[in-house]
C-alpha cells in the first residue's frame, strides 16, 4: 500500500513538472528576448489586490515590452496584461495581501473603474522599477 501511494506521488509530481517545463519552453518561443525589454522566467505572482488573500499565487513569467507588462503563470494558466499608461506607482514591497516576501515588485495600476495592485518576486527588482518607471512615464503624467 506504501509503495502505491508513493509511486502516486512521484507521477504526480512528474507530471507537474513535465507541464511546468512544457510551459516554459512554448513561453520562451512566444516571448522572444529580442521583442522584450526586461525578461524574469521564474517570477513569484503574489496576486492582485481585486481578489484578495485567498487566490492562488504562483510562478510564471514576467516581461516587460514597449508598451505593456505581462504575466503568465505556468500552472494554473492564467494571464495578466497591465498596459504600461495605466501604472501609477512602482515600488519595491515586503510583502502582499498577508503574504511575506522580501524585495517584492509591485505596480498600481488602472483597471476598468478601479485601482488595482499586483505584486512579483523578481531576480533584480531595482532594474525592474528603473525600467518599468522609464517605459511607463509615470513622472511626466503628475
Amino acid at each position: 500500500m506504501d509503495q502505491t501511494i508513493a509511486g502516486i506521488v512521484v507521477i504526480f509530481i512528474a507530471t507537474l513538472l513535465f507541464i511546468f517545463l512544457y510551459r516554459l519552453i512554448s513561453l520562451k518561443k512566444k516571448y522572444k528576448q529580442e521583442e522584450n525589454l526586461l525578461v524574469d522566467y521564474l517570477s513569484n505572482f503574489y496576486g492582485v489586490s481585486s481578489k484578495g488573500m485567498r487566490q492562488i499565487r504562483g510562478n510564471g513569467i514576467l516581461l516587460l515590452s514597449r508598451n505593456d507588462l505581462v504575466f503568465e503563470m505556468y500552472i494554473p494558466r492564467k494571464k495578466y496584461t497591465i498596459p504600461l499608461d495605466t501604472i501609477n506607482e512602482i515600488s519595491k514591497v515586503n510583502g502582499h495581501l498577508g503574504k511575506v516576501g522580501f524585495n517584492l515588485l509591485k505596480v498600481k495600476f488602472k483597471s476598468e473603474n478601479h485601482c488595482e495592485e499586483a505584486a512579483w518576486a523578481v531576480n533584480d527588482v531595482d532594474e525592474w522599477i528603473k525600467q518599468l518607471v522609464i517605459m511607463s512615464h509615470i513622472a511626466e503624467r503628475r
